[in-house]
């Protein structure tokens, strides 16, 4: 699809619009520390980051910007020129930098139009993020991977109402557990009809889909909307079986689709969570979260915002 074309020089540009905008202090880069650690039981990583700055973000009451603006504003209507990387990308969305990023170049696909953060995505949006990953991974000169998250609902992690998913590279030499779950079963890639794959190790429920390598078939809108369709069947049962608002993350590679069901935004009500701890990223905001993530365990507490696994629970005629 031509209009979800982007230019050969994606990676520069965005390097260069970012650059930009860190000079003219238009981007607040925030210094973090990162360590990766491995479950014992399930030998899968996670990057543990800490970001002290974050906590520090401008309020309303310390920033004459912010100051000025409704209590209603939305940074992604009219978006700031100098964070916009392409503006209207096909013709629907745009591209824009993250403000506060704790890496360089997190990028953010915003609809043009407002759309509620609590809508599904539709095969449009799901190409445009593939084409995003496909130009971010050309791009880079040391392989690097990467991969985009949509935080949809209220217990979800989300931050802002208006529809956007955002993009960021994986750490070097960290490998996400999605990597493993989806190389398990090859032949289960060709269709979008099969059950969605589980790993029985992992305590919180999620359900996840390998995607084609054939692009023809990847950038397709009608297998993406069954693609889709399929995990967000079965986290809706979970969510309508417990009784629970539409919550769930969605993580999404050129290899795979995951979604996880969520029952909580924050882990008692002092650290929030959003879809790329499911892929194995976790944040703290200061030294203690840092320490409690620790001592709990990331798996306990990703069990805890989630539900139980149904890794051994068929699906049926109840099912969604």
């Amino acid at each position: 699809m031509s209009e979800f074309e982007l230019p050969k020089d994606f990676g520069k540009l965005i390097e260069s619009t970012y650059d930009q905008a860190f000079k003219s202090g238009d981007i607040v880069f925030n210094e973090s520390t990162s360590e990766i650690i491995e479950d014992e039981e399930t030998e899968i990583q996670f990057n543990l980051t800490l970001a002290t700055g974050l906590a520090k973000k401008p309020t309303p009451e310390d920033s004459p910007e912010q100051i000025k603006r409704p209590k209603d504003f939305n940074p992604f209507l009219n978006p700031d020129p100098k964070l916009t990387v392409i503006a209207n990308y096909a013709n629907k969305f745009n591209i824009l930098l993250n403000k506060f990023p704790i890496t360089p170049n997190h990028i953010l696909l915003t609809t043009k139009e407002f759309k509620s953060q609590n809508s599904p995505l539709s095969p449009e949006e799901l190409i445009a993020s593939l084409r995003i990953l496909d130009g971010l991974e050309k791009s880079s000169t040391k392989n690097e991977k990467f991969f985009g998250f949509y935080n949809c609902g209220e217990n979800s992690g989300a931050s802002q109402p208006h529809k956007h998913l955002q993009f960021l590279r994986y750490p070097d030499n960290f490998t996400p557990f999605p990597n493993l779950l989806a190389a398990k079963d090859e032949a289960f890639i060709a269709s979008a009809n099969k059950e969605p794959l589980q790993d029985k190790n992992l305590p919180f429920a999620h359900f996840l889909l390998p995607l084609p390598k054939s692009k023809e078939k990847l950038y397709d809108e009608e297998y993406l909307a069954l693609a889709f369709s399929s995990l967000l069947q079965r986290t809706l049962t979970i969510l309508r079986d417990t009784e629970s608002p539409v919550a769930y993350n969605v993580v999404i590679t050129k290899k795979w689709l995951l979604l996880v069901p969520r029952s909580n935004a924050i882990y008692k009500n002092v650290l929030g969570i959003n879809s790329a701890a499911y892929t194995g990223l976790i944040l703290a905001k200061n030294e203690e979260l840092y320490q409690l993530i620790k001592d709990v365990g990331p798996l306990e507490i990703l069990k805890e915002l989630g539900f139980a696994s149904t890794a051994d629970q068929p699906t049926d005629e109840y099912h969604y």
